[in-house]
């Protein structure tokens, strides 16, 4: 049970992202869509497992049924997949060339979900993303390192996400309030 409610870490994407976004010299208008891709391709299975939850009331059960649902269950892992592996993403990007006047938004949100998914192949021992769906539903790379399991340094992944977090809350604050009143730009 401790591996699913320690699951939920969306907001260090977010905030990994946000940190980010300055170094790609993208104009700044586009920050909510780079964060949005940051945050979106967890909230399908956030969603199945609170409608999960609603249903049973229990925890433990829930737990259960999302975990057959996440690893057996077609519709669950091309909604959990579709932001999340690296081929879907380039297909999305070359959907991108089409949307017009959006098309740069959509770069730009493509290109969050491609960090998210990034962070996640390289800290899921065996269940992140499928590395080449919707063409194959096996394939997942191997990682040494887990966000969750103290056996694969689940423990120091968690610091380095309070870190981040810590530094992301500190850095807002002071780009909003200390440094307009230091007058620096």
């Amino acid at each position: 049970m401790n591996q699913w409610l320690s699951n939920m870490k969306t907001p260090t994407h977010v905030a990994i992202n946000y940190l980010l976004f300055s170094k790609l010299g993208v104009d700044e208008k586009y920050r909510k869509y780079f964060l949005l891709g940051a945050a979106l391709p967890d909230i399908p299975i956030c969603l199945v497992f609170a409608c999960i939850f609603l249903f049973t009331g229990d925890v433990d059960e829930t737990v259960k049924a999302f975990r057959a649902l996440y690893e057996g269950n077609e519709v669950m892992i091309g909604l959990h997949n579709i932001f999340h592996s690296p081929v879907s993403l380039g297909l999305l990007l070359v959907v991108s060339e089409c949307v017009g006047p959006y098309q740069q938004a959509m770069k730009i949100f493509i290109a969050g979900c491609f960090t998210h998914s990034l962070i996640d192949i390289y800290t899921h021992v065996d269940d992140g993303p499928l590395m080449f769906w919707p063409f194959d539903l096996e394939s997942r790379f191997t990682s040494r390192i887990s966000h969750w399991d103290p056996n694969y340094g689940g423990q120091w992944v968690l610091i380095t996400e309070v870190c981040i977090l810590c530094i992301t809350a500190f850095w807002i604050y002071y780009q909003k309030y200390v440094r307009p009143v230091w007058g620096m730009y």
